[in-house]
């Protein structure tokens, strides 16, 4: 008799191991929205895009803002080389060819343009705080694409107030298909309060605080996601978001803030770990959680040039977590 109580007490304690081993518990439902949830709409990945594409334009005013000044001083100065030049020219016309001359121009105007739109990208990448963590998101706005600097500022900001309008628009649809599913009326009000200071932030063509509100919509739009079916947990978007905000109070001296979102960040990497897939999975984990403490490190010596740099590594190693998700769920 003792013989067999024993046995079931054996018996009991491997089931409970057995249980213990399953996994961690998970929420109710935790993952069911992520795989059997309706589809995400379309409007949100465009909304993503056009913040994102938004930050760009905006974090790339200051270096083409320079340049623009520096080029209006080379035309003052150039105007007045012209006129002692037109001088010589009619005084000794006879001494050259009126067709070598127009190839030698031709062939110079070509250069300086070359070298013109090497020193637009150069200027923005020495004024830039986000760019850096946008192009390792694949993120590109339309100042990428200039070769010639605007004739004024006016038209970059102009450009950005059309994102926004776009951005209102787009949120009135995708607002509509979150009443559909009962999302938070206070997260919704609370992202068209961001969208409203933001609006704000441009219109008075504060570069910072523009920066800021934009990447705060990021936040709600990953909080928005979960009911949705989605390859990606929301879990690595809220990373993104604290990742580009952490550099943002870095920018701005906030190293205490910064750090806080880098620990918020850390927490997110915990949760990613116990559901990311594979050996590979757990690879890039631990990349990403170095990258995290080669970032802390240059936040405790106060180095913004290294903030950046450690930071889009940090951005990179997310990415590339974000792409075993999709992998693993196709």
């Amino acid at each position: 008799m003792t013989k067999k109580i024993f046995c079931i007490n054996l018996l009991v304690i491997f089931l409970l191991l057995i249980t213990a081993c399953g996994g961690r518990a998970k929420k109710p439902g935790e993952d069911n929205a992520r795989e059997q949830g309706p589809k995400i709409p379309e409007v949100f990945r465009e909304i993503e895009a056009n913040i994102l594409k938004t930050m760009y334009d905006i974090d790339s005013i200051p270096g083409i803002g320079a340049q623009l000044m520096k080029a209006e001083k080379e035309d003052r100065d150039i105007d007045q080389e012209e006129v002692e030049k037109e001088k010589e020219k009619n005084q000794d016309k006879e001494d050259s060819s009126d067709e070598n001359e127009e190839i030698k121009l031709g062939s110079d105007k070509a250069e300086e343009e070359e070298e013109r739109e090497q020193e637009i990208k150069m200027s923005i990448d020495k004024e830039q705080i986000l760019l850096l963590l946008l192009k390792e998101e694949d993120i590109t706005g339309s100042t990428s694409r200039y070769s010639q600097i605007p004739d004024s500022i006016d038209k970059l900001w102009f450009l950005v107030e059309n994102r926004i309008s776009d951005l209102h628009r787009k949120w009135n649809i995708l607002e509509a298909d979150l009443q559909d599913i009962d999302s938070s009326d206070n997260l919704m009000e609370d992202f068209e309060e961001k969208l409203f200071q933001a609006s704000k932030a441009v219109e008075a063509r504060n570069i910072t605080n523009s920066l800021f509100y934009l990447n705060s919509l990021t936040d709600n739009l990953a909080s928005f996601c979960k009911p949705f079916r989605s390859l990606v947990p929301s879990q690595v978007y809220k990373m993104k978001y604290h990742i580009r905000q952490a550099i943002l109070y870095a920018h701005v001296e906030e190293y205490q803030k910064s750090r806080q979102d880098i620990n918020k960040l850390k927490e997110l990497g915990g949760k990613i770990r116990g559901i990311l897939p594979g050996q590979e999975g757990i690879h890039e984990m631990d990349k990403l959680d170095l990258s995290i403490e080669d970032l802390e490190g240059e936040l405790a010596a106060n180095n913004f040039d290294l903030i950046q740099t450690k930071g889009a590594i940090v951005m990179k190693n997310i990415i590339l977590i974000e792409n075993i998700f999709q992998r693993s769920s196709q």
